[in-house]
C-alpha cells in the first residue's frame, strides 16, 4: 500500500461521505493512501460497516473537489471522536 504524497503545508483534505441511502458523513482525512482512507468525522453517523459508499474530497478550497467510490471497512468511537475506514473501489482519488 504506497501513501498518496500530501503537501503539510497544504490545508487538511476535506471528506464527504454519502452512502446509499442518503446521509451525508462529513470529516477530515487523517491518513490517505492508493488503498484507501481513513477519515476523523465530525460528528455521529448513519454509515454502515461494508456500505458503500460515494466519496468527494477536497484537496484545496479554491479548487473542485474529487470525487471516489468506496466501502466503509469500519467505524470507530463516536461522537466528534469517531472515525471510520474507507477502501476505494475505483482508482485512488489524487487531488494535486
Amino acid at each position: 500500500m504506497q501513501a498518496l504524497q500530501t503537501d503539510t503545508h497544504r490545508q487538511p483534505v476535506l471528506v464527504w461521505i454519502e452512502s446509499d441511502s442518503g446521509s451525508i458523513a462529513r470529516g477530515v482525512a487523517a491518513s490517505l493512501s492508493d488503498a484507501g482512507a481513513e477519515v476523523k468525522l465530525a460528528e455521529d453517523c448513519a454509515l454502515m460497516r461494508g456500505e458503500s459508499v460515494a466519496v468527494r474530497l477536497s484537496y484545496d478550497r479554491a479548487s473542485p473537489t474529487v470525487e471516489a467510490a468506496g466501502r466503509v471497512t469500519w467505524i470507530r468511537g463516536s461522537g466528534d471522536k469517531a472515525s471510520c475506514g474507507l477502501e476505494w473501489t475505483s482508482a485512488p482519488p489524487t487531488g494535486h
